[in-house]
């Protein structure tokens, strides 16, 4: 976005799309006696057309406006939103409504311990977080606070007012920082970085699911933007072991397409190792079926071996086979070398032909399966005949 200026900024903005449904909310708002604006997220991806940004940002559009809160009540007809004694309410489908405010002491680091309206859309952008953030629109004028068009067009990421009391009002705002510096490809000014590293301890005080979800969404920004939270200080948000490592996200082709993928490679990539990350998992708000497939992945080594995970992508009866595979293309393994094998006799052939069933027959599947993901070739009705009866000899059985 080099060269762009001011002027170019504001006709970017003055073009801004809005969709007809938040129309219709700001058309019912201005009905009702009060002024409306788009502010925050939707004025900054539209300027930056935001390559990172995923699809529930791109349907979601923050309003505020002066109309009073019984008023918005009303509007919002039933629409039950949990910020609404924060002063939020839900007035569409992805549409947020805030009361402009301004904004008492922050008792619990996340929200103000009391909301004073005002009739000023100025004052409520001089609360916000960053000044790209804290920018306005109602259809035909621009309000912005200090620097908030400058550094649109800069690309730059600045804290409204002083770094340090934004941080400690809300220190999620420190993790949207670095989320959005690799998202983004934005950069930070020198104050705003600082203060962020200076106070990473304080965002163990917001709670353990939303620190999980900016750091997987940081994760979704190319590999040579994860070095960012390392830099930042951000991994004791993350409450991992601050044991000297350094992040290697250069063995990495591409970053994993799961979530849970970019959580183990970016692991992989700074401690060698997930053993740490199996034992993390037990204390934090994963979704169900993490758990065991970072426990499946620790059998299969816990280390950086994309020969291995190659093999248990493989399998057939691989319930995580999925992990492997999305792991091992993203070390750079052709896809086509990935799928799954399925034995070319089947199980009721084997169970006929060699009388086998119950413990004994599972065995001798899971040993088939094992060789034919190790050695894709050896997939023949007759070699797995043949290896067959080699296991039942071993076993000390009929053969």
């Amino acid at each position: 976005m080099g060269g762009w200026d001011v002027t170019h900024i504001e006709r970017r903005i003055q073009a801004l799309v809005i969709p007809p449904a938040v129309l219709e909310v700001m058309d019912n708002i201005r009905k009702a006696g009060g002024e409306v604006y788009v502010v925050g997220g939707a004025i900054r991806r539209w300027v930056w057309q935001s390559r990172g940004a995923s699809a529930a940002d791109y349907q979601d559009w923050d309003l505020t406006t002066n109309l009073p809160q019984e008023a918005l009540v009303r509007l919002a007809a039933g629409q039950k939103h949990p910020g609404e004694r924060f002063g939020t309410f839900r007035l569409g489908e992805g549409v947020e409504v805030t009361l402009m405010r301004r904004e008492g002491d922050y008792q619990d680091a996340r929200h103000p311990s009391r909301l004073i309206p005002t009739p000023d859309i100025a004052a409520d952008l001089n609360r916000r977080d960053f000044t790209v953030n804290a920018v306005a629109f109602d259809g035909r004028r621009i309000v912005a606070v200090e620097h908030g068009i400058q550094d649109l067009a800069g690309r730059r990421l600045r804290a409204v007012g002083r770094a340090e009391e934004r941080f400690r009002e809300d220190p999620l705002r420190i993790l949207r920082l670095i989320r959005m510096m690799a998202l983004e490809d934005a950069s930070a000014d020198a104050e705003t970085l600082q203060a962020a590293r200076d106070l990473a301890q304080e965002t163990l005080k917001v709670s353990r699911e939303r620190r999980l979800a900016e750091f997987l969404r940081f994760l979704e920004s190319d590999l040579a933007a994860w070095s960012l939270w390392d830099q930042a200080g951000m991994s004791q948000s993350m409450e991992w072991p601050s044991m000297c490592a350094r992040l290697e996200a250069g063995r990495w082709v591409n970053p994993p397409r799961s979530a849970l993928g970019r959580l183990a490679a970016y692991h992989l990539a700074r401690y060698g190792t997930i053993q740490h990350l199996r034992t993390w998992a037990g204390w934090w708000p994963l979704p169900r079926d993490w758990p065991p497939a970072l426990a499946e992945l620790g059998r299969a080594g816990g280390s950086w071996d994309p020969a291995a995970w190659a093999q248990r992508a493989r399998r057939e009866d691989g319930r995580f086979a999925w992990l492997f595979r999305d792991l091992a293309e993203a070390a750079g393994l052709p896809a086509a070398e990935l799928e799954r094998v399925r034995l070319s006799l089947s199980t009721d052939q084997i169970m006929q032909e060699f009388d086998l069933q119950g413990v004994v027959l599972g065995r001798v599947l899971s040993g088939l399966r094992g060789a034919i993901a190790a050695e894709p070739l050896l997939n023949e009705p007759d070699i797995l005949r043949g290896k067959i009866r080699d296991y039942l000899c071993d076993s000390g059985n009929d053969c």
